[in-house]
């Protein structure tokens, strides 16, 4: 396995690709009208957003480990959720991709918590126009396997559904408190994350 600064080849081609689609995202955002920005608010997030959505975004504010919620939050290095699996066998991130759920690193959003152990390290960067987390871990407690080298979420997917299909972001650290982010861009495999 090639490896350049301790990181693997899949590694550093994650975040080239992830920081140039993030800055294509930034420059083409306005060619993807939105329709509905939701509130971040438990109370006023509808069941589903989108058509054949397999989970829910009224999440509540328990956190269970068997929670559909598709409710992703990118607010610190200590504050912020991944896709994984819903289980309960684990499959590529290509193959869950329709139906990733939440995992978060901290509780009280309706979402499943990031297990103990998962995470190797974790790297935030905060600019004026967007924030970014990436990382190593052990993702096959998330139901990731290596099988498929990966994969790439986002709220378009195929048919402009998003993978997942109805999936939310929402971030604080902008300043202006909870909002919706309406482009988003994950990376992940079983050994890494970017988002």
């Amino acid at each position: 396995m090639l490896r350049v600064g301790g990181c693997t080849a899949m590694t550093l081609l994650t975040l080239f690709y992830a920081t140039l689609l993030g800055m294509i995202a930034k420059v083409s955002a306005d060619a993807y009208p939105y329709s509905t920005t939701w509130v971040p608010k438990p109370s006023s997030l509808p069941q589903k957003s989108e058509d054949k959505q397999i989970g829910t975004n009224s999440c509540g504010t328990g956190s269970n480990q068997t929670s559909m919620c598709q409710n992703l939050y990118i607010n610190s290095a200590t504050d912020f959720c991944l896709w994984g699996g819903p289980g309960p066998v684990a499959k590529g991130v290509g193959e869950w991709e329709r139906e990733v759920v939440s995992y978060c690193t901290k509780s009280g959003r309706g979402t499943r918590l990031i297990p103990d152990g998962t995470l190797k390290s974790v790297h935030f960067v905060k600019t004026p126009h967007y924030v970014q987390v990436s990382g190593l871990g052990s993702f096959d407690k998330m139901f990731f396997t290596n099988a498929g080298g990966g994969g790439e979420l986002d709220p378009h997917g195929p048919d402009e559904m998003g993978n997942p299909r109805g999936g939310l972001v929402f971030s604080n650290a902008f300043g202006h408190g909870l909002m919706q982010v309406h482009e988003w861009n994950s990376f992940m495999d079983d050994k890494s994350y970017f988002l």
